[in-house]
């Protein structure tokens, strides 16, 4: 058996050696996912120990292991052999130079391991297997947050039927193998916490007389270029300067804006004015940023790293000067972040919580933003000023057909109605509550400024607004919006599709948007379709619970099934003709003094796009809503008021538009008359459904279920059938399961769980560390819960793994009851369970506008349990027959 091992050997390192230098000169990592580093002997119903040979190949820096049973060799280059904390002694997980493959991770942060899975484990086995690379994955990255994880092996998942997306939800690791490596199946797999876009995968001969293929795994892109510093201009806002500044604004005088009676002219003085004295007390000033710098970087560090280059270029790897300052960079690194954070971050929790959880966010990667904007630069747009300038081409050429809104020039004499102004008071107090952390618009006044220095403008302000409302002129520089494009998906592939525009306005135009908005809602808000779902008082989770009502009540009663029609508008907002959003004011009969304004706010637009540091050129606009506006939502809900009016089965928040048939047994359907006239009704409003997006699903547990033979078309376009869809960011199933949102929800808090891990070593304390679990992953995995809270077990105790790994990282030695005692935490089973209940309670309490599930919950339900009348009259007036409708929310918690 040695005989023949050693022979294999030999065999493997010849074929090693051709391919490393035929094919791998440029260090990239060889995976042959057969080869045995930690083996799972299955046959004895447990995890055995490795009865095995290991033997370093110095030719090659290699670790050669032969099991006793069958021959079976890893090669791969080792730096070093750990066994993870609370990890068995049966495991070996090589940890290995990271430099060697290309990859920006720091030093020891990459591990890979090896598995063979034999063809007779079963679910216990497969249990183990799940709980074992759970284990080392998470003991692993608890010590190194930023560490790679490779776990390759041959798992044979058609005979185990060991389920990937199981060991994804435990482990956060993805299979990144779409090659087949044995014949033409998929046998082997390479599980990572990478994203799969980082690699690219492919098939090579295998190697020696193995009959599995070799997988090439190299880096998606090339080592990043080394950062260069960028240029840029910021304002000079500390306490001192805003000191200086505010000596001058409190005995400035503003009676020649007051006398002003254009309001045009009234705004363009008073920023005029302001930009002069922030341009004197704090300029904008160049300044140098190196984009990949930590924000606990110091210049002594910085000289640590230096030395450290030079000395492994002087001396070499090996040499006592590289390995001195080497360590000295460890462990200053530690150092300077703990210290970043107790001198720099702590005291900003008290003294200026929101520059704290920026500051926490920026430290746990969890504000960065992935670069986009390299995937879309071609030869037509190498640069990104050209991006941004054939972006904003596209968008301004969307509405050009559209016939020019005109500002109305006989009707200057409408009748203000006193309650449409605003006092200073009013201003005054929403001056004091904007958000300092938001950018300022093209107007360039930082709402820091506005806030700081509330009270001295807010007379001016409302004098600029009250003007604007009385003779019905929304001033010209308010109505430019700086568009910032934000990827849809990621990678984007065009700016057509995979980009959604934000508009960053000026504050100022907020403020008064603000108050005309509640005017606009206190004239239309009962007028408005009560299953908008986007009105004040509503939410997503209501408008999905409304839908999922409707479902379970009408498939409760049987001989029946549901069809769903999701709509989806082409570009929403972006499409929009101003002309019909005044022709639905005047049919909601909104005051001449609201429309009037409204008409100026519209009319004239100009807009630009800004992508990285570059802008582009200014355009006029004829159409659209700019999406963050606060009139834009309204406005939008207004344009699409009357649409599905004569239709029950519907839901609508701001564009999106559901719609459900209630389909007899053996009875055609209607659908597709109905898909028609909203085709119809959109085109009428210059808006396109968009046929690629608009899906439509079908819910039925009929035992004989004949199929719907009547396809629902648009423009002669077939809309696609699916069995999965997202609606307002919850996963609705064709089952009505909840297998796939779970899946969604882990997935999400996955990649979470890894700024946790940073923050710990970065010397949070725990109750911050609680906190911020709380706010960036909890809430992201509570969203809308009470539509979804029809959890199996299994589901739920999937959901309860996110909160146990969380805990784990924070508090590694504590059991979960024990850390849920120590923090406070309840158990997120309990936390949906008091969320339904509170959900209820809030809607029989509600006395807002006209919601449909206030009448659902004012109908109690109980289940049909006896065919007999009782002596006394009782209060429940409809039964349930199903279990399924039985558990949801507005029965089971209809008390």
């Amino acid at each position: 058996m040695q005989k023949r091992a050693l022979k294999q050997a030999a065999s493997n390192v010849e074929s090693w050696r051709n391919m490393s230098t035929t094919k791998l000169t440029d260090n990239r990592v060889v995976v042959r996912p057969w080869f045995l580093l930690t083996h799972i002997n299955m046959s004895h119903n447990n995890i055995s120990t490795l009865d095995h040979s290991l033997k370093l190949l110095p030719s090659l820096e290699q670790l050669d292991l032969s099991h006793n049973d069958s021959v079976s060799k890893c090669s791969l280059e080792i730096k070093s052999i750990v066994h993870p904390p609370r990890s068995p002694e049966h495991a070996i997980w090589p940890l290995t130079a990271a430099s060697r493959f290309g990859l920006n991770v720091s030093a020891f942060g990459l591990s890979i391991a090896v598995i063979y899975h034999t063809t007779s484990s079963g679910a216990n086995e497969n249990f183990e297997l799940y709980n074992h690379i759970q284990r080392n994955v998470e003991s692993f990255l608890y010590l190194h947050p930023d560490g790679l994880v490779f776990v390759t092996g041959d798992f044979n998942p058609v005979s185990t039927l060991f389920d990937e997306k199981r060991l994804k939800r435990l482990s956060g690791l993805t299979q990144i193998i779409n090659v087949p490596t044995r014949h033409n199946a998929i046998l082997d797999w390479c599980l990572t916490n990478a994203k799969k876009v980082v690699f690219d995968v492919s098939q090579l001969p295998p190697i020696g007389s193995s009959d599995h293929n070799a997988i090439l795994i190299k880096p998606h892109k090339d080592r990043l270029e080394n950062s260069c510093n960028k240029r840029v201009c910021k304002r000079d806002l500390r306490d001192s300067s805003i000191r200086h500044f505010g000596q001058t604004i409190t005995s400035t005088d503003w009676t020649e804006i007051f006398e002003i009676p254009d309001p045009n002219m009234k705004y363009r003085r008073f920023n005029e004015v302001v930009s002069a004295m922030m341009d004197c007390f704090f300029p904008n000033k160049p300044t140098s940023v190196r984009e990949s710098d930590k924000p606990w970087m110091t210049s002594s560090l910085k000289s640590s790293i230096s030395k450290r280059q030079k000395s492994l270029h002087k001396y070499g790897r090996n040499s006592q000067a590289y390995r001195f300052w080497r360590n000295r960079v460890q462990r200053d690194v530690k150092v300077a972040r703990r210290k970043y954070y107790a001198n720099s971050v702590q005291k900003l929790k008290s003294a200026n919580p929101s520059r704290w959880w920026k500051e926490v966010k920026s430290i746990g990667g969890l504000s960065s933003r992935e670069s986009w904007v390299h995937q879309l630069l071609s030869e037509v747009n190498p640069t990104c000023e050209d991006l941004a300038e054939s972006y904003n081409g596209y968008l301004v050429g969307l509405t050009s057909h559209f016939k020019p809104l005109l500002e109305c020039t006989d009707d200057q004499e409408t009748e203000v109605p006193n309650h449409l102004l605003v006092n200073i008071g009013q201003v005054y107090s929403v001056l004091r509550r904007l958000k300092t952390t938001k950018s300022p618009g093209p107007d360039g006044i930082p709402n820091r400024i506005l806030k700081t220095f509330a009270f001295e403008f807010a007379p001016i302000i409302t004098d600029i607004y009250n003007t604007s409302v009385l003779q019905g002129v929304f001033p010209d520089q308010l109505k430019r919006s700086i568009v910032v494009p934000i990827p849809k998906v990621s990678p984007p592939q065009t700016i057509e599709d995979d980009l959604r525009p934000i508009s960053l306005t000026a504050q100022v135009s907020k403020v008064m948007e603000g108050f005309m908005l509640q005017s606009l809602m206190s004239e239309v808000g009962l007028k408005l379709d009560p299953k908008q779902f986007a009105l004040p008082g509503k939410s997503t989770t209501q408008a999905l619970v409304y839908l999922l009502h409707l479902i379970h009540a009408a498939l409760d009663q049987g001989h029946c099934s549901v069809r769903i029609f999701f709509a989806d508008f082409k570009k929403g907002f972006d499409l929009v003709d101003h002309n019909v959003i005044i022709d639905e004011l005047l049919k909601l009969q909104v005051s001449p003094a609201i429309i009037r304004w409204i008409k100026s706010f519209l009319t004239s637009r100009e807009q630009c796009v800004k992508i990285g540091p570059s802008f582009s050129s200014w355009k006029p606009v004829n159409g659209g809503l700019p999406q963050g506006t606060k009139l834009g939502p309204l406005l939008f809900a207004i344009l699409v008021n009357s649409l599905l009016q004569d239709w029950n089965g519907r839901i609508k928040f701001v564009d999106d538009a559901t719609a459900l048939e209630i389909v007899p047994r053996c009875s055609p359907s209607l659908l597709p008359i109905l898909v028609n006239d909203v085709s119809q009704y959109a085109s009428s409003r210059g808006m396109k459904l968009n046929s690629k997006k608009c899906k439509e699903m079908t819910i039925s547990f009929l035992q004989y279920h004949l199929p719907l033979d009547n396809a629902i078309y648009i423009d002669g376009s077939p809309v696609q059938s699916v069995s999965s869809f997202k609606l307002l960011g919850v996963l609705l199933r064709e089952d009505l399961s909840w297998c796939d949102h779970v899946d969604y929800v882990i997935k999400k808090a996955n990649s979470r769980l890894y700024a946790l891990r940073k923050l710990k070593k970065a010397g949070l304390s725990d109750k911050d560390l609680v906190t911020i679990y709380s706010s960036f992953i909890r809430s992201r995995i509570e969203y809308a819960s009470p539509a979804w809270s029809t959890l199996t077990q299994g589901q739920s105790d999937l959901i309860e793994s996110i909160q146990r790994r969380a805990l784990r990282i924070l508090l590694p030695e504590m059991s979960y009851q024990d850390a849920l005692n120590y923090t406070g935490l309840k158990k997120l089973s309990t936390r949906r369970h008091n969320s339904c209940e509170q959900f209820i309670r809030k809607l029989k309490l509600d006395n807002g506008p006209i919601n449909p599930l206030k009448d659902v919950v004012a109908t109690r339900i109980h289940p049909n349990t006896h065919n007999y009348n009782l002596r006394s009259e009782s209060s429940w007036s409809l039964q349930t027959n199903t279990e399924r409708f039985q558990n949801f929310i507005t029965v089971k918690y209809n008390y």
